[in-house]
């Protein structure tokens, strides 16, 4: 960049090569008070005078260091051909050329942008050019920034999985602007043809339109909203939620996208789940009055006929209905496990163990308890599990087995162990399912209960042999309280 040795005239505010000539008051006084950049070139190109925001503009504190620069030396690469235009035209016609924006560059090299007005004066008594410039340089930067995002965006929107759909509210009616191609592919429409379609006509059921309507209102005076619907795809009926984000909510016609996530798989599993557990419900209740009933008339009948009889048929009936209730009892327990546990607090494992022995018929079964863990449990559940390993013992050990409750070694669980004949290898896979039993009267479901309990909970279970020989149920995984 060239510089020149000429003096800068003191007090000014500005560069110029010589002290101001009457005759070029009025362009010295629009020089020196405009808050615009302002330079002033000769005919030839060579910038001789500039303002301070001139300086400024071009990312120097001094005007008197651009005095010497040729016209264009400051211009970006792209627009030096019609810098040159225009400096050609003002020189040759001496009329002023409109303005037009230039990318120029300051000292520093960063770009900018500034609308660029220039016009035939004279200067020093010479012909000479002015050029004011109109900083728009953060406009464009916001425009930019804007572009690109833009870009980005419509990249998303085109390449998103799911359906998305950019509409305006007309009159109160959804009007299609946009629509990427998942929503092509779901809804069976190319985009020209459901471009300035009503959505709802193209994909709301003929028995929902009510519930479209309520949404249409709602979305129109928020910003967003999250709906569940059921929608007409080009596959049939689907389930979808529907996140819908409104741009302008306060707008007469607002506009706004709203994307589809299909759902229709967890509404199926939902509503099969709910499906079983209405036939759950249904055979409890059946197992609770029709069969209870008639099992109870059986054992009120036979206390009756013992009265007056005596008999091994008398007792062989007493412990088939006996074994019922117990059957009944178990099923029961298993129709409830389906059920989600409401709450696991924390419980003290010790009590829960103890409260659960009280309970139970034990005979001269012995229990020791060597656990000191407080567990988050549903207590209810817990008592389930302990109750059926503990009868499971005693019915495998014998009226004298003597039962160990303890703390597994990781302490990440606990462990029921008895010295009873224990559990064949080749069995141990088998225990939990329903039906196992190898006892004569055993209903074949407390282990299964067991198992079922662990699950709902998160845990595992396992079993192998005891310290005696015995079996021992390992339940781990279980999360400690504090």
């Amino acid at each position: 960049m060239s510089r020149t040795d000429d003096e800068h005239v003191p007090g000014s505010g500005m560069g110029s090569r010589k002290a101001p000539d009457e005759d070029d008051s009025g362009n010295r006084h629009l020089l020196e008070s405009s808050q615009t950049p302002v330079f002033v070139y000769t005919m030839e190109g060579e910038l001789i005078a500039a303002n301070g925001q001139a300086a400024d503009f071009l990312g120097t504190d001094h005007p008197e260091e651009l005095l010497g620069t040729m016209v264009g030396e400051f211009t970006h690469d792209k627009s030096q051909a019609a810098v040159e235009r225009r400096r050609s035209t003002l020189v040759e016609d001496r009329k002023q050329v409109p303005p037009r924006e230039e990318t120029l560059v300051d000292v520093t090299g960063e770009q900018k942008y500034a609308i660029v007005s220039s016009t035939p004066i004279t200067w020093e008594g010479e012909p000479a050019i002015l050029t004011t410039l109109r900083d728009v340089t953060e406009l464009r930067m916001r425009e930019q920034q804007y572009r690109r995002e833009r870009d980005k965006f419509l990249t998303l929107f085109e390449n998103l999985p799911n359906p998305v759909v950019h509409g305006e509210m007309v009159d109160g009616e959804p009007i299609i602007r946009q629509v990427n191609p998942a929503f092509e592919e779901t809804f069976g429409y190319d985009a020209e043809e459901a471009t300035g379609q009503n959505l709802d006509e193209l994909t709301v059921p003929a028995d929902k339109r009510s519930q479209a309507r309520d949404i249409n209102e709602q979305i129109t005076a928020t910003s967003h909203g999250r709906f569940e619907v059921e929608r007409q795809t080009a596959d049939g009926p689907r389930h979808f939620v529907i996140d819908i984000v409104v741009q302008d909510p306060g707008a007469e016609t607002p506009q706004g996208y709203a994307i589809y996530t299909d759902i229709t798989k967890q509404t199926e599993q939902q509503a099969e789940l709910e499906r079983r557990n209405e036939r759950l419900d249904q055979f409890a209740s059946f197992v609770s009055h029709d069969l209870r009933n008639p099992l109870n008339t059986l054992l009120l009948s036979l206390d009756m006929v013992e009265q007056s009889s005596e008999g091994e048929e008398i007792e062989r009936c007493r412990r088939a209905a006996e074994r019922m209730e117990q059957l009944l009892e178990d099923l029961l327990t298993l129709t409830r496990q389906g059920e989600d546990l409401q709450t696991t607090p924390a419980v003290d494992l010790a009590r829960v163990v103890d409260e659960t022995w009280q309970t139970l018929t034990t005979g001269d079964a012995e229990l020791r308890v060597d656990v000191d863990l407080e567990v988050r449990a549903n207590t209810g559940r817990l008592k389930e599990l302990l109750e059926n390993l503990f009868d499971n013992a005693i019915e495998h050990g014998g009226p004298d087995v003597t039962i160990t409750v303890g703390a597994t070694d990781d302490t990440d669980g606990f462990y029921v162990a008895d010295d009873g004949p224990g559990i064949p290898p080749e069995e141990r896979e088998s225990v939990f399912q329903a039906g196992y039993s190898n006892a004569a009267d055993g209903t074949g479901l407390g282990l299964t209960i067991v198992r079922d309990v662990a699950d709902a909970h998160g845990w595992s279970i396992s079993v192998e042999e005891s310290e005696q020989g015995g079996a021992a149920f390992r339940i781990t995984g279980v999360e400690r309280s504090g």
